[in-house]
């Protein structure tokens, strides 16, 4: 029975089964409507159980990682040098995808008919279905909106950047509390994560059921179309990401002195790794091996940057979070101005961050933390993306570990430290869990 479950996961989280799940969803929301229709609503239960650990999924994670930075002993100035070039990173990323969406714009195209079906389908957001999404002025609306004067209300009213704000804030202040009992908060923390995640797996064996339902009811609502619309997102997000990568190899060339070429070359084990395992995890060890044989960095600080930019850094899913946004707002029609380019680049990175080691759906959850400051669909948006993961996954994931590798090559370049045994670490100590 024991070894049973684990093959039973594996099979049913195969790409296959996933890609199978999907079709056979898509077929029957193409052929019976009405019977497509009550697997829709049957498929809402299957994104409430998703949902229940959305929230306590995304503060274990933020106070966790947060906190496992500051408890070291490393120095104040070194942690705002690696805060600086994370947001920076991140902010870079999120304005690069922001940009190519919008230029290439993955959603326009469908039929009119097949938008007002989907904005009939989701009334509560018919205020927003007006050709923009919000005035510029709204700003420090929005900034004083996600300053919570009662946590707990906050978490009553599912104001979820509110609670993410409040969780970097009590992850950083446990880290520099860690000899009043702090790490063991942080141990709590991490253990209510790594129990949350054994919950979502749970769910995750019933995924294939899950995206036949969900699947099937979009289709029999909004037509065939949609599915045409998700391919050219999918050829969005292999052309940003193939973008970036390009990016990080000058990166690290131009940080290590090493040419182009033999750059990416003496990465090529860690990026096949997480291109076919999907998981940023996996490549670690494979990564930090590269970083310290093939480039010479000093291991002491790889060791620490790498498996922490996984967690806090994770730029790939940036680019999944942004593009999504782009995607389901020009699905609906809908104009960016300057509020919407900030809202969709700050809770983009939060939601990012936040998603960083939850498995596929669950990650995909965290759209809600961009989607509602922008009155965008939740629902409509995780079970779009959710066809497409198990394709764009693979080539997200290999960005997130590029990114680290170029991150650590930056930050490793002539720093000078006072003693390297307070940077001495471990690649297992800095991450929060295992995806």
């Amino acid at each position: 029975m024991n070894k049973a479950l684990p093959m039973l996961g594996r099979f049913l989280s195969h790409p296959l089964a996933i890609l199978g799940a999907v079709a056979l969803g898509g077929t029957i929301g193409w052929l019976n409507k009405p019977l497509a229709i009550e697997l829709g609503r049957l498929g809402e239960i299957y994104l409430a159980l998703l949902e229940m650990c959305i929230l306590p999924l995304m503060i274990g994670a933020i106070v966790s990682g947060i906190g496992s930075l500051f408890i070291r002993k490393i120095g104040n100035a070194y942690v705002m040098r690696i805060g600086i070039v994370f947001v920076g990173g991140m902010i870079l990323v999120a304005i690069i995808t922001l940009t190519i969406g919008m230029l290439v714009g993955p959603g326009k195209g469908l039929e009119a008919s097949s938008a007002e079906i989907l904005g009939a389908e989701v009334t509560r957001f018919e205020s927003a279905v007006t050709g923009s999404l919000g005035d510029d002025h709204k700003i420090i609306e929005f900034v004083r909106d996600i300053i919570p004067s009662n946590v707990f209300e906050a978490a009553t009213q599912g104001k979820n950047l509110s609670l993410l704000l409040f969780s970097i804030l009590l992850g950083a202040a446990l880290g520099k509390c860690s000899e009043q009992g702090g790490d063991i908060a942080i141990k709590a923390a991490t253990g209510a994560y790594e129990a949350l995640l054994k919950i979502v797996g749970w769910i995750m064996y019933a995924l294939p059921v899950g995206l036949v339902l969900i699947i099937a009811g979009q289709v029999a609502q909004v037509g065939p179309g949609i599915l045409t619309s998700m391919l050219k997102l999918v050829a969005c997000v292999y052309a940003i990401a193939l973008l970036l990568m390009v990016f990080y190899t000058l990166v690290i060339a131009r940080s290590t002195g090493v040419s182009i070429i033999e750059s990416f070359k003496r990465l090529k084990g860690p990026l096949l790794i997480s291109f076919v395992s999907s998981s940023s995890y996996a490549a670690i060890p494979s990564a930090l091996s590269s970083l310290r044989n093939g480039f010479s960095l000093n291991p002491t600080k790889s060791d620490l940057i790498l498996p922490l930019g996984i967690n806090l850094n994770p730029q790939g899913n940036v680019v999944h979070f942004v593009l999504a946004v782009v995607f389901v707002s020009q699905i609906f029609n809908l104009d960016f101005g300057p509020y919407e380019i900030f809202i969709v680049i700050v809770a983009g990175m939060f939601a990012a961050v936040a998603a960083a080691g939850a498995p596929g759906i669950a990650a995909l959850g965290m759209l809600v933390i961009v989607f509602e400051p922008l009155n965008l669909p939740v629902a409509i948006g995780v079970a779009l993306l959710a066809a497409i993961d198990p394709i764009v996954d693979p080539i997200l994931t290999t960005v997130n570990v590029h990114s680290n590798c170029a991150t650590a090559a930056v930050l490793s370049k002539n720093e000078t430290v006072k003693s390297d045994e307070q940077f001495e670490t471990t690649a297992s100590a800095a991450i929060t869990a295992p995806n």
